[in-house]
C-alpha cells in the first residue's frame, strides 16, 4: 500500500469525529470509492474512444449514485 494524504474541510473531520468513525472504515470507503470511479472511468473512455474523463467533471454525482446504491452498507460500517 502507499499513502495519499487528503486535505478535507474542517466541519467532515469534526463530522467524523462526532460520529466515532473508525480511520480504517473511511480509509476503506475512499479507497474503495476511487477504485470505482477508476474503473467507471475507464469503462467510459471505452465506449466514448477518448471522450473528455470523469475527472474533468466533478465526482459528486458518481459518489451520490455509489452512497444510494450501498447506503445499508455504509451505515452498518460507520457502527463498526
Amino acid at each position: 500500500m502507499a499513502t495519499l494524504t487528503l486535505e478535507i474541510p474542517e466541519m467532515l473531520l469534526t463530522e467524523l469525529h462526532l460520529r466515532r468513525m473508525p480511520t480504517g472504515a473511511v480509509d476503506s470507503f475512499v479507497t474503495r470509492a476511487l477504485a470505482l470511479w477508476l474503473q467507471a472511468d475507464a469503462r467510459r473512455m471505452q465506449r466514448s474512444n477518448g471522450a473528455p474523463s470523469l475527472f474533468t467533471e466533478s465526482a459528486e454525482p458518481f459518489i451520490e449514485a455509489l452512497l444510494g446504491d450501498h447506503l445499508e452498507l455504509f451505515e452498518r460500517l460507520a457502527k463498526l
